[in-house]
């Protein structure tokens, strides 16, 4: 998507009227907001970039700068039910973003101390030394 693509989307639905350079600021906060949550190193956007974002994909865009740049929008006017609200939707699609969408080797932050994710419910026996094992109590 291009800047403008993502102006035009969180403008009309916020129905207001922001300027790219104040929109590019919140949707790099996005970025950053990705970046941290996921691990990644993805670059910010300018308001000189007149060339498509390619980092990740279109659907991804849509799903996490609208709804981030729209509750921007909505808390620098007070309005804090619609601010909870595309918070909330952003908050929910960086969950999906982070379980279906794997980040290019290129775009991980070499900086960013690997770790097991903390949801060892789907196979807590994985972790073990040996590997996994039907029996809880064999080391």
């Amino acid at each position: 998507m291009r800047l403008g693509d993502i102006v035009v989307a969180a403008n009309t639905l916020a129905d207001e009227n922001f300027s790219p350079g104040q929109l590019v600021q919140f949707i790099n906060d996005a970025i950053s907001k990705i970046n941290v949550m996921c691990g990644a190193d993805f670059p910010f956007m300018s308001v000189e970039d007149t060339t498509d974002y390619q980092i990740f994909p279109d659907k991804w865009q849509r799903a996490l700068f609208v709804p981030f740049v729209v509750g921007r929008m909505k808390a620098v006017d007070s309005s804090q039910f619609e601010y909870n609200t595309n918070y909330g939707e952003f908050q929910t699609n960086l969950d999906l973003f982070r379980v279906k969408y794997e980040i290019p080797d290129q775009y991980v932050d070499s900086n960013e101390a690997r770790r097991f994710d903390d949801d060892l419910s789907t196979s807590p026996w994985q972790w073990l030394p040996t590997g996994m094992s039907n029996d809880p109590w064999k080391v």
